[in-house]
């Protein structure tokens, strides 16, 4: 499970759902443990139930954006969106969906309502970072410097993070403040092959 969403499952299921973790589910649980397959089908059985938990459909969501099943992961987001299309998570999972199928627009669409409405310390650090990269599949950089900015002040020690936002403000001209990016990178990681290269290039041209 990407480190991202684990966080994210643990705030809101231990957390922000306090009264539908004491009916902790199967499907939930397996999520949690890494076994997407297992919990696939449990969410199933419990939708094919009869059942209209939304945490159903989350779960069953995400377990398929994780095994790679994008276009399964669509239907069924849209299926819980018909549930409770203000649900944050859902909101999130079909920009990421968009995202992974390369519908630019529509994935930031959903990103954008996603911020509006979650609270702080869900899966903003992500959402802004899959902002940033599309945001550089559109080459636009200022954008894309303004999302990597803002991902990295949520999460600061993915050194990956730091080299895309150092190469995005390379692509707008701003190549001290590159070098800074690409230091930061170094920091946590002193062998990253993109941020030395990243640093030795923009700061030749600083």
């Amino acid at each position: 499970m990407p480190v991202f969403r684990k966080i994210f499952v643990a705030l809101v299921f231990f957390f922000s759902f306090t009264v539908w973790a004491q009916n902790f589910t199967d499907a939930t649980d397996f999520y949690l443990k890494g076994d997407y397959e297992k919990a696939i089908a449990v969410a199933r059985e419990e939708i094919d139930g009869g059942s209209e938990e939304i945490d159903s459909f989350v779960v069953l969501v995400w377990s398929l954006i994780d095994t790679g099943r994008i276009h399964e992961a669509f239907y069924w987001a849209q299926r819980g969106s018909r549930l409770d299309k203000y649900d944050v998570r859902l909101i999130e999972s079909i920009g990421e969906i968009h995202y992974f199928l390369g519908n630019n627009d529509d994935a930031l669409d959903f990103f954008r309502q996603y911020i509006s409405l979650a609270t702080i310390g869900e899966k903003k650090p992500e959402v802004y970072y899959f902002m940033g990269e599309i945001y550089l599949r559109q080459q636009k950089f200022n954008h894309a410097d303004i999302a990597f900015s803002q991902a990295v002040l949520f999460e600061p020690f993915d050194d990956t993070w730091w080299v895309k936002l150092g190469y995005a403000r390379e692509m707008c001209g701003r190549y001290m403040n590159a070098v800074d990016a690409y230091e930061e990178a170094l920091k946590i990681n002193s062998n990253n092959s993109d941020a030395i290269s990243g640093k030795k290039r923009a700061g030749d041209r600083v």
